[in-house]
């Protein structure tokens, strides 16, 4: 079959591949007496620091929060003397830390946090988890490990604010506002998204039921929210758009959202559409073939949208965090990262295809056939 090349269109500004930059890709390492892997927890608003936890089984159950700068682990304060802990959240800059003491899939976690060289313990309730944090690091959203309480704790002055009686689920802050994306069971039928600002004690119910209950995140000013399948306009709750895989984060001006399908992370924007991670950072020249991705809902982005983390198994077989960045999400067409669809991408693809590269296994199925090629000339009609 012959396919033919009908237009030619830029999709960003004329600059070249050199100019645009380069992807990277890395493992962001283990951690000295924790065989069991890191693992991430997130990310900060500016893409420079990541959270989570390193965890051993032997010679007993144990975790260690973590947090990672300049391309290397350290650990987290002690919150309690000789309790498991891990970080889940950070603040815009990484300088405060959310998280829990306790197993990070344990029982009797309570809501811990970090700030400068101190941390704190004793958050509210037991047993719960810090859910998120405030991008000025002030307040934390702390859940309990059923999804069934919310609270909002300031781990400095210690204040709780108890929003248990509104049904109200806390899933994540916006990214610069301090407003909670989250959930709500209306009659036990299934989930609702939600925002709550602690600040003026609102609780506002968008009209849609929604079988994923959770995650749900917000981007800056809560203008945008995704949960499940779904993006919503807060301005217009009668609205929203429906996409091809399970939604996790939003960047903050809502031109980039993130998730997951079947254990593929996925990336979107408005002029390239959906594109895998695998088949983004493919552009690029960037192989994750020996990687495996976990399928949890670890996946976050920074601000912008460009630096991506989550969880995985690394080509040693070991649990470890990883750690994306991007000049750019290229359009799925885009074969050559050039920022532009035109006869060059399909020339690029059909040489690879051809020769049955791994960069030609174009919807990141392990395998180079016919429905990569089917789906790329889908995709660089779509580009066209």
């Amino acid at each position: 079959m012959r396919w033919r090349c009908v237009c030619v269109v830029v999709v960003v500004d004329g600059l070249s591949r050199a100019a645009l930059g380069q992807a990277s890709f890395n493992g962001l390492g283990q951690f000295p007496g924790f065989p069991q892997g890191t693992y991430v927890g997130g990310v900060s608003n500016d893409g420079q620091v990541v959270v989570g936890w390193a965890a051993r089984t032997s010679p007993s159950s144990h975790s260690i929060g973590l947090v990672w700068r300049n391309g290397a682990w350290s650990a987290l304060p002690e919150p309690l003397p000789n309790q498991p802990y891990h970080a889940r959240a950070a603040s815009q800059d990484g300088s405060a830390i959310a998280g829990a003491t306790g197993w990070p899939w344990g029982s009797d976690n309570r809501a811990c946090a970090w700030r400068g060289e101190g941390a704190y313990s004793g958050g509210p309730g037991s047993p719960t988890i810090s859910v998120d944090i405030t991008h000025d690091g002030e307040l934390i959203a702390v859940g309990d490990i059923w999804g069934s309480k919310t609270f909002i704790w300031n781990p400095t002055s210690g204040t709780t604010v108890d929003y248990t009686m509104t049904r109200f689920v806390a899933s994540r802050f916006a990214k610069q506002a301090k407003t909670i994306a989250g959930s709500m069971e209306i009659f036990g039928f299934g989930g609702v998204l939600s925002l709550l600002d602690p600040s003026t004690l609102v609780l506002t119910v968008l009209p849609w039921r929604n079988e994923y209950s959770r995650p749900a995140a917000a981007n800056a000013d809560a203008s945008q929210l995704v949960q499940g399948l779904w993006s919503y306009d807060t301005a217009d709750p009668t609205a929203r758009r429906e996409y091809p895989f399970l939604l996790y984060d939003i960047s903050n001006d809502g031109s980039v959202i993130i998730g997951q399908f079947d254990y593929e992370p996925m990336l979107w924007t408005e002029a390239g559409g959906a594109i895998s991670l695998r088949c983004a950072l493919g552009r690029f020249g960037i192989s994750t073939v020996a990687w495996q991705f976990a399928s949890d809902f670890s996946i976050r982005c920074s601000g912008d949208g460009l630096t991506i983390v989550g969880n995985g198994t690394n080509p040693q077989g070991q649990a470890e965090g990883w750690i994306a960045r991007f000049p750019f999400i290229p359009h799925a067409a885009d074969f050559d990262a050039s920022g532009f669809v035109d006869t060059d991408d399909y020339d690029a693809f059909v040489a690879a295809f051809n020769a049955g590269d791994w960069q030609a296994d174009f919807d990141a199925s392990g395998f180079v056939d016919t429905d990569d090629f089917d789906a790329f000339v889908h995709a660089f009609e779509e580009g066209c």
